[in-house]
């Protein structure tokens, strides 16, 4: 084992998913934890400052260094494999995961960010998806807190459950300026609450399930802890033990 790990990632691009790293991150080194951060592609930042993984890297008190916690970075926001051809460049799959190793080495826990959705490319041929899954490590899900998340989040499930990674937590971010409908965390607890329930002989879902060939979601589902943010928000509202979701990385073969 080199380490224990979690994937970040989202349900789209700009939905908060670096803060929610950068909270996760700064609360458990607050906690005493030696907690590190690696973005392994990221698209879009002409320099480090400012950067995705400049701001994860200052979250974990500077845990290893800038070359390792973001080693591949483009300039055009693009995909990352869109923005790395029009430098005459290629993402380099091997350093994606060789890169796990060497950060995993710095630290206890590593939060690794995903760019874009879990089914985003990094690389021609990878996906998040692919990666969370080669290093055997569950996911946080970070939703944009808006009109429209019920479906984001179930379609992100969907595939995440399709290349079995397991999903430890689903934030959802006010990443808009707009306050968030409080009503949509209910609905979507209420409905996974229904369509993850074995239906019952005699009730009226049951006897369309049997008629329309319904599919119920994973029962597991249910248990998945739902936490939100405001817009902005510094901390997280719900006391959470962060540290208890990372699990350890699938070690490599050098």
């Amino acid at each position: 084992m080199i380490g224990r790990g979690l994937f970040l990632t989202g349900t789209d691009t700009d939905v908060g998913k670096t803060h929610v790293g950068c909270l996760i991150a700064e609360l458990l080194v607050r906690q005493g934890n030696r907690v590190g951060a690696y973005k392994p592609v990221a698209s879009g930042f002409p320099g480090w400052d400012g950067s995705d993984g400049d701001r994860l890297w200052r979250a974990t008190s500077r845990m290893g260094s800038p070359e390792l916690v973001s080693p591949q970075r483009f300039c055009a926001p693009f995909a990352p494999s869109v923005a790395a051809a029009m430098e005459g460049r290629v993402v380099d799959e091997q350093q994606i995961m060789d890169g796990v190793t060497r950060m995993a080495r710095e630290c206890d826990l590593l939060m690794i960010e995903g760019a874009g959705g879990l089914l985003s490319p990094v690389s021609p041929r990878l996906t998040n998806a692919d990666l969370a899954a080669a290093l055997a490590i569950p996911a946080v899900i970070v939703a944009n807190w808006k009109l429209g998340v019920v479906h984001q989040v179930l379609a992100t499930l969907a595939a995440a459950n399709l290349f079995e990674i397991p999903v430890a937590a689903i934030v959802l971010s006010a990443a808009n300026e707009t306050s968030p409908h409080p009503t949509h965390k209910a609905l979507f607890t209420d409905f996974l609450d229904q369509r993850c329930t074995n239906l019952q002989s005699g009730d009226k879902l049951n006897s369309l399930a049997q008629q329309e060939e319904i599919k119920m979601l994973p029962e597991s589902w249910k248990q998945i802890p739902v936490l939100t943010l405001q817009h902005n928000q510094e901390t997280f509202s719900e006391d959470f033990e962060w540290a208890s979701l990372f699990a350890p990385i699938r070690a490599r073969p050098n």
